[in-house]
């Protein structure tokens, strides 16, 4: 059982770094993920990729369960929906949903939690999301070359509602992805009520 475990662990590492090189770009990211949508859950669940279970540590952290019915969330780069299930089992109701991928959304549509789903790129400025709407957004490994890149910000800053500033909206973000290394840079949406970047 140890070494099955290792062996997927194996897997889980070979596709993010599959998915996080420098140069590549967000048409070869789809089409990997097209790819691996079918056996994606199974793989990273049985792994010590935590990243999903961080967003939702945070989200849970930040808001309390009587605000969870009516909160609007955007959950971006999706992928097939893990957040969202688990968001959803925590009392959240609105969950919308961007994902690029063909095969990530087709599994994702499968778990009936999402309200509406987006399949687009964020930060091609171009994004089809509702502006001025969102309580939460969300982001769970989305960042970086291929993937969302800094432009993404402004599209995320446009569909999050306008609001009043809280201490809650400093996050550390991966701003760009260059020379094998990712640069992390801090950010305040002084006008908006909830922007919420976990890595």
């Amino acid at each position: 059982m140890m070494a099955e475990g290792y062996a997927v662990n194996q897997a889980a590492k070979r596709v993010i770094k599959d998915v996080f090189v420098p140069g590549i770009t967000a048409q070869e990211v789809k089409d990997i993920y097209d790819k691996q949508a079918s056996y994606y859950d199974e793989m990273l669940q049985n792994s010590n990729f935590r990243a999903p279970a961080i967003t939702l540590e945070e989200v849970l952290r930040r808001v309390p369960p009587e605000k969870r019915g009516q909160t609007r969330v955007l959950d971006v780069a999706a992928g097939t929906g893990w957040v969202g299930r688990e968001l959803h089992r925590e009392g959240f109701r609105f969950i919308n949903a961007v994902e690029p991928s063909e095969g990530m959304i087709k599994k994702l549509r499968e778990s009936g939690v999402y309200t509406n789903d987006f399949m687009e790129f964020i930060g091609t400025g171009h994004s089809t999301v509702p502006k001025d709407t969102y309580d939460l957004v969300t982001i769970s490994s989305g960042m970086g070359e291929g993937h969302i890149p800094v432009s993404g910000l402004d599209d995320l800053v446009q569909v999050a509602k306008k609001g009043e500033c809280e201490r809650d909206c400093f996050f550390t973000v991966i701003s760009s992805f260059s020379k094998g290394r990712f640069h992390s840079q801090y950010v305040c949406f002084d006008r908006y009520q909830w922007l919420l970047l976990p890595l």
